[in-house]
């Protein structure tokens, strides 16, 4: 596997054979192109979130097994969490062949074997997914780490690929507005779970507002209108699990969390207090 998503195309002598645009055609689209650092662009962003989810995961899997004990709950969680991260990199991979790689190619060819390196991860996602389902019973957090190391290798060699590959061609062929389009039918997949996953590696709120205004062209007042609340929720049901399974000395401070914020919900008082973060969250309580 690992032989198959080695990246090969790492220089731009590479990338000017991607490209079906004319040079004149070309030289338009520089004139009205206007993009940011590669770096601050979102499929970039959606890259780091999945390197975070990746790098913590491991983290909390290492503590696990170099623990003298674990506990029941932490079995759980572990599991739950990976579920989510499962469910990212599956709706990331599935919105790239469905939405975003088909309109790419009404400008730019697409290497095959990028396409191909979906199939070979997903199929390894299956694989741990297996191995997290029968954590604490059947497998061990070594298995786990063992699994989470192999996905995390290809990953970020496939992300790097779609980097260094794809993102500077379609720079040069398409405007800013135009791949915001393609955003904008993104965005019909996601729930509330997916903008504070995507933000969780940034470090506050007003980082993660002017980041998703800048990117997604939209006023300051839609953040805070209808995506800030869903930060605190997100936080409890979800963005907490790997804080504890790292630190599970965190664990009476998350679950203080929870109980005030069902209180206030129980009042009818919706104002979120510290980290903006859940609804009816799985709670984490030691067995």
């Amino acid at each position: 596997l690992a032989g198959k998503m080695t990246s090969t195309a790492t220089t731009p002598t590479a990338l000017p054979s991607l490209n079906k645009l004319t040079e004149a055609e070309l030289n338009r689209a520089d004139a009205v192109t206007e993009w940011p650092a590669s770096s601050e662009h979102m499929w970039v962003q959606a890259h780091r979130a999945i390197a975070h989810d990746l790098n913590d995961t491991s983290l909390a899997l290492d503590r696990m097994r170099s623990a003298a004990a674990v506990e029941g709950w932490e079995f759980d969680v572990m599991r739950m969490w990976w579920r989510r991260v499962t469910e990212n990199l599956v709706l990331h991979h599935r919105q790239e062949e469905d939405i975003i790689f088909p309109h790419l190619r009404t400008r730019i060819n697409i290497p095959e074997k990028i396409s191909n390196d979906h199939m070979v991860l997903l199929t390894l996602l299956g694989r741990a997914s297996s191995i997290f389902d029968q954590l604490g019973t059947g497998t061990t957090p070594a298995d786990c780490l063992s699994v989470v190391g192999e996905i995390e290798v290809l990953m970020l060699a496939h992300m790097r690929e779609e980097e260094v590959v794809v993102l500077p061609t379609m720079m040069t062929a398409f405007t800013p507005k135009e791949v915001q389009r393609i955003h904008h039918r993104m965005h019909k997949d996601f729930t509330y779970i997916d903008a504070p996953h995507f933000y969780r590696s940034f470090d506050d709120m007003q980082a993660k507002r002017a980041h998703f205004n800048h990117t997604r062209g939209t006023p300051g007042f839609m953040f805070d209108a209808f995506v800030a609340k869903d930060f605190e929720r997100y936080d409890q049901e979800y963005g907490w699990m790997v804080d504890v399974l790292k630190d599970p000395t965190r664990k009476k401070w998350t679950d203080e969390q929870r109980t005030m914020q069902h209180s206030r919900r129980a009042a009818g008082l919706c104002k979120p207090s510290l980290r903006p973060s859940s609804s009816d969250p799985p709670e984490i309580r030691a067995t």
